[in-house]
């Protein structure tokens, strides 16, 4: 390989979007890092996007890179017809790109859009589900103190892991 090509040649940003596409950060997190995750699609979707659009920039020369690949130009007399078919099919191909590119990419927009709003809907899961749970661990923290101090002696009935400062550690 050549001394200029290589991941020790990479800027900070390309490094980890590199890291991110090889294993996604969100599949080793644990529930509760809703934001971290929303981040990390909000990344991953954009990433999606520009590969798309790369795509296209590429597939808009489709014609030249087939008539390089079977060694041939649209213009030779002797082309046979399994040639013209193929170039036809790479015309067709280019000119979808060609105008998905004039239009400013409305699919890859509307892709990128669904991801997000997919990602958003989920950190939204994520977050009423972490609210319940604190809101439950409140309310039961309520009424261990209410009954703490409606009957003398209750917290020498629970064991210690159930009494209210141990709930209100965790």
């Amino acid at each position: 390989m050549s001394a200029f090509l290589g991941e020790e040649n990479l800027g900070d940003l390309a490094k980890h979007e590199l890291e991110a596409a090889r294993e996604d950060p969100r599949a080793s997190r644990d529930r509760g890092a809703m934001i971290a995750d929303l981040w990390d699609a909000v990344e991953a979707a954009e990433r999606g996007r520009t590969f798309a659009i790369m795509g296209l920039h590429e597939l808009a020369k489709a014609v030249e890179n087939a008539e390089r690949r079977l060694g041939v130009s649209v213009d030779d007399s002797n082309l046979t017809d399994r040639d013209k078919r193929e170039i036809q099919a790479s015309w067709a191909r280019a000119e979808i790109a060609k105008a998905e590119i004039s239009n400013d990419h409305p699919q890859q927009n509307a892709q990128a859009l669904i991801s997000l709003n997919s990602a958003l809907d989920a950190m939204v899961e994520e977050w009423v589900a972490s609210l319940r749970e604190i809101e439950a661990r409140w309310h039961s923290e309520q009424m261990f103190e209410k009954a703490a101090k409606e009957v003398e002696g209750i917290e020498g009935f629970f064991t210690p892991e159930w009494s209210s400062p141990a709930l209100t550690d965790t």
